[in-house]
């Protein structure tokens, strides 16, 4: 069955994550970075979470909507009593993760199970990453204060 569950890097997450910013360049060792802006939601935290996927096997944005790949109902809120999703989700039995998997994986392959579907939510943006290795996270202070 398909599900989201929450994905809490280094601490629980209480509040909604206003924006996401992503970079990727085609280079030698590129990396997939994110940034997700917590600290632009008033009262919120003071500091944003940079997740480092390294090379992951895809990326989607979409703006503010689900619909291009398919999410499930259900998506778990912040622990502070409010409607707002969780930012950062892993989706369960994903068709998309499940897609790239058997494209790159036999069906007895074991690695096959590596591939990950990240959802990160913000109130605008919405990022899904197929990731095989785990991301690296850290908090940073806000490049916009």
């Amino acid at each position: 069955m398909v599900r989201a569950i929450k994905w809490m890097p280094k601490r629980e997450l209480t509040y909604p994550c206003a924006d996401i910013s992503y970079f990727w360049e085609a280079r030698k060792d590129a990396e997939l970075k994110v940034i997700m802006h917590f600290s632009r939601i008033a009262d919120g935290l003071k500091n944003d979470l940079e997740i480092n996927f390294g090379i992951p096997m895809a990326v989607c944005w979409e703006d503010e909507s689900y619909g291009l790949i398919e999410v499930p109902d259900g998506i778990p809120t912040t622990e502070n009593g409010s409607k707002w999703s969780h930012p950062t989700l892993i989706i369960e039995e994903s068709e998309w993760a499940r897609k790239y998997a058997d494209r790159k994986y036999s069906s007895t392959d074991p690695k096959a199970g590596d591939v990950v579907h990240y959802l990160l939510i913000s109130l605008n943006d919405i990022l899904h990453v197929l990731s095989e290795t785990k991301p690296v996270t850290k908090w940073v202070t806000p490049i916009d204060d």
